[in-house]
């Protein structure tokens, strides 16, 4: 892993181990694309599922848009321990908070109104617009990437705090990441749902590391909606 990408997996790492209490080879079994980072089997703080998110931002990219609904809607016990920070210097990212919140049963204030139906329809649209392939005009893919926008901008007006992202690829096929927006008004709005929160790497009667080597990361260019945009997974 990239060094400007790897600080995630870092603090990821330290939660796991400093203050949930699962062991290294635990945490080495669980696979990067599994929706929990600390089973609760492995959590030996509490016994809950723990998703952790890492991020320089008040939005918090998140799973694929359907899973997450399932996820939050399942009545499942599942907290998600955001780790904030912000870039010290040119080869250092310095811990500003780290917030564990309980996310059982919150499909409404995260999604609003908007329905699985309806995030399943978005998924399979954008999904349709596909790789670029040479049986496909550059017109009519970039008529479908307009109808896939049409489409997340209505549920935009429906939802609660979760916004779509829209990730399509020259060579990969297309997918909707979540992003859970203004992280910080849920936490100031939602007291209840704070489990501890910390602006110091001690958290929870553990300690994870307050700064991390890591380098800016580097992102490109966002296209404009419309055209054949290739976007990187965050």
């Amino acid at each position: 892993m990239p060094e400007n990408q790897g600080h995630g997996k870092n603090w990821e790492r330290d939660l796991g181990l400093n203050v949930y209490k699962a062991t290294e080879a635990e945490l080495a079994s669980v696979s990067h694309t599994a929706p929990i980072d600390v089973p609760r089997a492995f959590n030996r703080l509490d016994g809950i599922d723990v998703s952790i998110k890492v991020s320089g931002s008040d939005t918090i990219d998140m799973a694929d848009c359907v899973r997450v609904f399932d996820e939050v809607s399942s009545g499942q016990k599942i907290h998600m321990t955001v780790v904030l920070w912000s870039q010290l210097n040119p080869t250092t990212k310095k811990l500003k908070s780290v917030t564990e919140v309980d996310l059982t049963a919150s499909v409404a204030l995260l999604y609003g109104t908007v329905t699985r139906d309806q995030l399943v329809a978005l998924v399979t649209t954008a999904k349709a617009v596909g790789k670029v392939r040479p049986d496909v005009s550059a017109e009519t893919r970039a008529a479908q990437i307009k109808t896939a926008y049409a489409m997340r901008d209505e549920l935009h007006k429906m939802t609660g705090l979760m916004h779509f992202h829209l990730m399509f690829y020259t060579n990969n096929p297309s997918r909707v990441q979540g992003q859970f927006t203004q992280f910080g008004r849920f936490v100031q709005n939602n007291p209840s749902r704070v489990v501890a929160t910390s602006q110091t790497g001690e958290f929870r009667g553990g300690r994870i590391a307050e700064e991390i080597v890591s380098t800016p990361r580097v992102r490109n260019k966002k296209p404009a909606p419309g055209s054949a945009p290739h976007s990187l997974p965050t």
